[in-house]
């Protein structure tokens, strides 16, 4: 979602940002290959393992996009979109998951769209803030893929 988010803002800069939204998908899709390496996907089944992900994802931010059409009923569109892509339609629409997510989205992509262009391409922005005041607080650990990743890079 975050590619999709940066991707909607290079192309609000045109040609300039032309290469830097190309090495942001290469970069996920690096990613995404280090990730099935360190998941062990076997060699025989990596690329149509890959092609796999890549047209999911690249199915979702086409979604995505058509979402945007329509800015009257974009918060629904935008929440059909994540139910049917991200949660695969195996939540309920009305779950509370799916509710903050598609806010969450709302809000980083306002945040995208009002950002001055030096600041965006320079990098030097945070994220918008997204309270959840009704979780209590829980502390914070690293995904089990940066430590296996982290291991599988020191044991090299």
């Amino acid at each position: 979602l975050h590619a999709w988010l940066l991707h909607q803002r290079l192309v609000l800069e045109g040609s300039k940002a032309k290469q830097l939204d190309q090495d942001l998908f290469e970069s996920c899709w690096t990613l995404v290959r280090n990730f099935m390496w360190l998941k062990k996907v076997p060699e025989y089944r990596f690329d149509a393992e890959l092609r796999n992900v890549q047209e999911y994802m690249l199915g979702c931010c086409v979604y995505l996009d058509k979402a945007l059409e329509r800015p009257d009923i974009l918060p629904a569109r935008l929440q059909q979109v994540l139910w049917a892509n991200i949660y695969s339609g195996e939540v309920k629409k009305d779950a509370v998951a799916l509710t903050r997510l598609t806010k969450y989205c709302l809000r980083q992509l306002g945040l995208m769209l009002q950002l001055e262009a030096e600041p965006f391409l320079s990098g030097s922005f945070v994220w918008a803030d997204f309270p959840v005041p009704d979780d209590p607080p829980r502390q914070l650990q690293l995904p089990v893929w940066r430590k296996e990743f982290a291991k599988v890079r020191k044991d090299m």
